[in-house]
């Protein structure tokens, strides 16, 4: 799955894409793939809005505590420890579930690693 940076680095890619000069509709062309790609990214970004992890929060899967947040890495990672074992939650699976930090996966894939 693509995350949002991504999508907004091909997104300012598509705008200084060179222009072909074979057609006049080929800058029409390129305007509206531009226009097609940030509508993917604003759509992207609709479906799966940014939860940031906070040190000390509890993370939830499935409607069951996971662990406590004892470190949120650089790149929004969150540590938690589940029988006395360090585990990631990947950022990208972080979602706001009736007003509480949870993850869109299941306390064994966290345990995984998957």
């Amino acid at each position: 799955m693509m995350n949002t940076k991504m999508l907004a680095s091909l997104c300012a890619a598509a705008a200084f894409l060179p222009l072909s000069a074979q057609a006049a509709t080929s800058q029409e062309e390129a305007t509206t793939s531009a226009a097609a790609i940030v509508q993917v990214a604003q759509g992207t970004q609709a479906q799966t809005p940014a939860v940031e992890a906070r040190k000390g929060s509890m993370i939830y899967s499935d409607g069951k505590r996971i662990g406590q947040v004892f470190r949120v890495r650089e790149n929004g990672d969150a540590q938690v420890v589940i029988n006395g074992q360090s585990h990631i939650v990947p950022a990208e699976t972080l979602i706001e579930k009736d007003g509480k930090l949870a993850t869109t996966l299941s306390r064994s894939q966290v345990v995984s690693g998957r």
